[in-house]
């Protein structure tokens, strides 16, 4: 086998290792918003005794995280804290006070991915009563309440990942020099022709 056939080889592969690489670390994700109750943008008749969340993935118990705070909407902190349920993990709870008044609450979320170590958190609201129609314009001509946006959800800085492409460092690192070696492979081997 010739040096430059062995040298595409390589590259080949590199570029193989590489693509394999980029695919494992899009599949690590955070722990992320799925349900609740009440759920996103839902009116309940009365108060709840509790809020429950639930992730697509499990939570990890570290650095006092998970966390939820539950705001009214002049953003007074009503419950804090959270329940990470023990027999399903993608689960939090915490209790709120007994006979909250009508109005919209916010519930802000922080955990840690028990799969893969990042965090994320997260934000949503619930009306208790009749404060959803107040809370929500309806638009002119028609009494069909627009839809709620999706839960927000943030990610928080982690050293180990990029501007927040969710591409880990090192595999940017490891494509660059992988795009190095390729470039000095195609240099070697466009001489080699040159000379043959």
């Amino acid at each position: 086998m010739s040096y430059v056939a062995r040298v595409s080889g390589a590259a080949v592969i590199a570029v193989a290792l590489l693509t394999a690489l980029i695919h494992a670390s899009g599949a690590a994700a955070h722990a992320r918003y799925e349900s609740s109750t009440p759920a996103d943008g839902e009116t309940v008749a009365e108060s709840p005794a509790q809020i429950e969340v639930v992730f697509n993935q499990e939570l990890s118990r570290s650095g006092g995280l998970p966390t939820m705070v539950v705001t009214n909407d002049a953003g007074d902190v009503i419950a804090e804290g959270a329940v990470l349920n023990e027999s399903d993990r993608t689960r939090i709870t915490v209790e709120v006070p007994p006979s909250l008044p009508e109005g919209r609450y916010t519930v802000i979320w922080h955990n840690i991915s028990d799969e893969d170590g990042d965090e994320a958190q997260g934000a949503f609201h619930f009306f208790i009563g009749g404060a959803a129609a107040s809370a929500t314009p309806v638009p002119s001509g028609g009494s069909d309440q627009p839809p709620t946006p999706a839960p927000t959800t943030f990610i928080t800085d982690d050293p180990g990942r990029d501007d927040g492409s969710g591409i880990p460092l090192w595999a940017l690192v490891a494509g660059v020099a992988t795009g190095v070696f390729m470039g000095g492979a195609l240099g070697v081997s466009y001489a080699a022709r040159r000379q043959d």
